[in-house]
């Protein structure tokens, strides 16, 4: 039986979300959960940020959270409404750019991301539908395993 924590990389206040991730790894979590990642960037700062605080590097497994974009609105949300998530100005610019072919490009977003995410060593990811769309999830997990 393993129990887990959630994480939030891109969170306002780096120092506390470390101070609260020590206090989890000591309770012994076993894997960490994170909030939806956009780019690679907020989780860097996260393990830096850890390592430097704690004296040695965060060996917990990581699973990041994805969440494909279904839209430049979609993305829009959750860069502003939705505390610890960070969607890159690249990144909205990208979706703002294709209209119809949205759901596309925002796929095409979290497979470029599941790729550095691998090379960075990352245990994994989890796949959030958007708007109950659990097909095109099954597609990022079966793109994400190829």
């Amino acid at each position: 039986f393993f129990v887990g924590a959630a994480v939030a990389p891109g969170a306002s206040n780096l120092g506390r979300e470390v101070r609260l991730l020590q206090r989890k790894v000591r309770a012994g979590a076993a894997f960490l959960l994170s909030q939806p990642l956009y780019d690679m960037a907020p989780l860097r700062a996260l393990r830096a940020a850890y390592e430097r605080e704690a004296g040695r590097p965060l060996e917990v497994p990581i699973m990041a959270g994805l969440l494909p974009l279904a839209s430049a609105r979609h993305a829009a949300f959750l860069h502003n409404e939705v505390p610890g998530v960070e969607i890159p100005d690249a990144v909205r610019s990208r979706m703002g750019s294709v209209g119809v072919d949205a759901w596309h490009t925002g796929r095409e977003i979290a497979i470029e991301l599941v790729d550095e995410l691998k090379a960075e060593g990352v245990a994994g990811i989890y796949v959030m539908p958007q708007f109950d769309r659990y097909d095109r999830a099954a597609e990022l997990v079966e793109a994400a395993r190829s």
